[in-house]
């Protein structure tokens, strides 16, 4: 199956987004939890992207909905 390729538009809104998560994690320490709002208008698409790469060695994640409002949940694992 080939990758959907993304507009300018959500390609910008994806890079953002990495480097929001990449800054808010510089600044938890191991097993807290930090929330990230996402916009309400992604498309299915994009958060089944994120949703994908969340989880790795160093961090898990989860998007939840709040007041029908997405927001993305990351926790580093302890080391």
């Amino acid at each position: 199956m080939s990758r959907k390729k993304f507009s300018r538009t959500q390609q910008r809104q994806l890079d953002t987004l990495r480097d929001t998560v990449n800054s808010q994690l510089e600044r938890v320490r191991e097993g807290e939890t930090v929330s990230i709002p996402l916009p309400q208008r992604w498309s299915s698409s994009v958060v089944d992207r994120i949703k994908r790469n969340l989880n790795t060695h160093e961090m898990q994640g989860e998007i939840r909905y709040a007041d029908n409002h997405p927001v993305l949940n990351i926790s580093l694992k302890a080391a």
